[in-house]
């Protein structure tokens, strides 16, 4: 077999040169390209994001937009962060309190822990609602 090679000459002083697609192993092609199951799931997702299809449920799907994945890091970050910063304080006074760093992440995962419970109820409803259909 011929060895295939492209090249792409990104400017004056830079030439890089890209493997033929029958250079890469089964396993390069897997890791590397987009499977059609995977970009079903981009073409649901940008359907739920852009407010269209809004009779299917897009349930679990909330965290694999960039909105709802900031979302969730930021929450996540700030736990951390308070907790961190309350560390520092105790290190520095030489105390340990660990109901106090309970209390913080407690505190600050209480937004998460109500959305959770909000859409555990709707998810019951909605359960409900299908045993008692069948």
């Amino acid at each position: 077999m011929v060895r295939q090679q492209s090249s792409v000459r990104l400017s004056q002083n830079e030439v890089f040169v890209m493997p033929s697609l029958d250079e890469y192993s089964e396993q390069e092609i897997r890791d590397y390209w987009i499977s059609t199951s995977e970009n079903q799931q981009f073409k649901v997702i940008r359907t739920m994001e852009q407010g269209k299809g809004k009779k299917r449920s897009y349930r679990g799907l909330e965290l694999q937009t960039d909105k709802g994945a900031k979302e969730a890091e930021r929450r996540r970050l700030n736990c951390i962060d308070l907790v961190m910063d309350e560390q520092d304080i105790q290190i520095g006074k030489d105390i340990y309190d660990p109901k106090k760093l309970r209390k913080l992440s407690k505190k600050t995962s209480k937004k998460s822990k109500k959305m959770a419970r909000k859409q555990a109820k709707k998810d019951a409803t909605v359960a409900r609602r299908y045993l008692e259909s069948q």
